[in-house]
This record gives C-alpha cells, structure tokens and sequence, in this order.
C-alpha cells in the first residue's frame, strides 16, 4: 500500500483542490466585507481627541480606527517592533498597518506619513518632545 506524503493532496498529480468559485464562502464575505471604518454620526460625533486626530479627515482617507492609532504612533517616532509592542499585536502586523497607511496617504516614507498627519492635523505633537 502507498502511504501519502504529508502536504499532498487527494488528486491526482499530487496538487491542492482548487475553488473554481472565486473561494471559500468565508473568504467570499471578508474581501467585500472590506476593513472597519471610522462611522461619525450627526452633530454628536465625538470631536477630536489626543489619540486619533481629526475623525473627519481620517474617515475621507479611508484609515480605519487601528490605523489612526498606529498613524499616532508612527508620527510619534516609534519603530514596528515599539509599535507591536505597544499595541499587543505582531512586528509582522504593525508592518502591515504601517504599509498600508503610506499607500492610503500617498506617501513613501514613514516620515512622510508623520509630516502629512501633523500638517493635517490628524494627531496631536507629543508634550515630551
């Protein structure tokens, strides 16, 4: 009796079943589910706060709440390694935050980032600089 190789799938020619449906219905509902943004309703939508800057001006960027939060951390000169750190997540993670930030703000550097978020007002200069 031939045993299978670990990784190797049922068919023939040894490859991984693929979805011919465009993928798991999981799958399916998280791309157009697309990532939280930040929903200000009506007059009494919070002003902003030291945290997260303008909610105005992030909402029109397209950053979620976790971006703003790692935007802050970034225009405050920590690196991925202080920001994974600080917000309990993955290095790998708070890269991915970071990347996708520079692509919504149109910038290629963190300091980019952290000039357009204090020229925008989107956060707040540190007390301890």
């Amino acid at each position: 009796m031939r045993r299978k190789r670990h990784g190797r799938g049922c068919r023939r020619g040894g490859g991984r079943s693929r979805p011919t449906d465009g993928g798991s219905t999981a799958a399916r509902r998280a791309r157009g589910a697309g990532p939280a943004r930040l929903q200000l309703a009506g007059p009494e939508a919070p002003a902003p706060d030291d945290k997260t800057g303008a909610p105005d001006e992030l909402e029109r960027l397209g950053l979620t709440a976790r971006e703003a939060e790692v935007l802050r951390l970034v225009a405050d000169g920590l690196s991925n390694s202080q920001i994974a750190e600080k917000l309990f997540i993955s290095r790998k993670t708070a890269s991915v935050h970071v990347s996708n930030i520079l692509s919504k703000l149109g910038v290629s550097t963190r300091v980019e980032a952290a000039a357009l978020a204090h020229r925008r007002g989107l956060v707040k200069a540190s007390a301890d600089l």
